[in-house]
């Protein structure tokens, strides 16, 4: 096994546990996944030893979002083809799809508490699967094409939309599935990767631990990439497998490509964004995970996994921080994050 952070080797025989330790990433500017605060030694661990390595664990299927069409409405006005599919809106998401020579996106708003989602839209005909992240209720979905004005870029025309009503199957459905913002197949390079971490878990929370070790040990802050970006992060989406391979990535990344992992793998995992406060108490824009476990154990010193619950997960900042001051001042209640949406 490769060297271990201090603040590991001085947990001994918890140190198996330590895979989804609960601290905070600083890994960008106010106005985007940009510039990370100052950090540490990088990338110093591996994947934890294996508990019960006589076990051999059969990977789940890849469960996968489909367009089914029974409930949908389509819209063609001869430069542009859209639809929006609902059918499996009580499985916690929606396709949707267009075919435009501009820009797209689609508005997701539960009508019941007025909270949005907004996601921009591959334009070439790519079908999309959006997740349905509010809960059950009364929803509009409506899909917007750029009005294409040089003098107001701002400007999008309602091009077609349809309402529904949703009876989730579960609270853990939307974070079961790829999405636009966390994409694989069962043929992802990182799908493979997390079946072969987790042959030998015996539950859930291994996996998670397993994994989470492997993201936080292997992949690489990318400071060029963050000030390439900047503020722009509205228009920036994550790859999971493009991450897998170059090894380097952003907040975003790290979290995009752990969910995409954990979900494989049948664990709900949500992709946050929001913000986070550095000690310096200046405000970041972040993105972190919540896990959901029916297992309880040990992630971190005096912080631990709640069983049947969500629990947040960081891998940026574990994967940049590497000293124990850092990380402890960030382990602790949730108050330094403030999260706005939910993938």
């Amino acid at each position: 096994m490769k060297y271990l952070p201090k603040f590991l080797r001085t947990m001994g025989g918890l140190a198996l546990a330590l895979g989804l330790c609960l601290v905070l990433s600083s890994c960008n500017q106010e106005d985007g996944f940009g510039t990370p605060a100052p950090s540490g030694e990088n990338n110093n661990i591996t994947t934890p030893s294996v508990a019960t390595p006589e076990f051999d664990r059969t990977p789940p299927e890849v469960k996968m979002p489909e367009y089914v069409g029974t409930i949908q409405v389509t819209q063609n006005d001869g430069a542009s083809e859209g639809l929006i599919d609902i059918t499996n809106l009580n499985e916690g998401y929606i396709a949707a799809q267009i075919t435009t020579g501009v820009d797209s996106k689609i508005l997701i708003t539960h009508n019941d508490t007025g909270a949005q989602d907004q996601y921009w839209m591959d334009s070439d005909g790519t079908m999309n699967f959006y997740p349905v992240t509010h809960g059950d209720g009364s929803y509009s979905f409506k899909l917007y094409t750029s009005a294409n004005d040089p003098n107001n870029p701002n400007a999008y025309y309602p091009f077609v939309s349809i309402d529904g009503n949703a009876t989730l199957v579960s609270e853990q459905a939307p974070y079961l599935v790829p999405t636009k913002l966390v994409r694989y197949t069962p043929d992802s390079l990182c799908v493979a990767e997390s079946y072969e971490l987790a042959a030998h878990s015996a539950d859930n929370l291994s996996v998670a631990q397993q994994v989470f070790a492997w993201v936080a040990g292997n992949i690489e802050y990318d400071y060029d990439k963050a000030d390439e970006i900047g503020g722009t992060t509205l228009r920036y989406e994550p790859y999971p497998d493009e991450t897998y391979e170059t090894r380097l990535g952003i907040c975003y990344d790290y979290a995009s490509l752990l969910a995409a992992m954990l979900r494989a793998n049948g664990i709900p995992t949500k992709l946050v964004k929001g913000e986070v406060m550095r000690s310096d108490g200046q405000i970041i824009a972040h993105a972190w995970n919540m896990v959901w476990t029916e297992q309880s154990g040990w992630i971190a010193v005096d912080s631990n996994v709640i069983a049947n619950a969500w629990n947040r997960v960081d891998p940026t900042f574990y994967a940049t921080a590497g000293n124990e001051a850092t990380a402890a001042q960030y382990v602790g209640d949730g108050e330094s994050y403030t999260p706005h949406s939910e993938h």
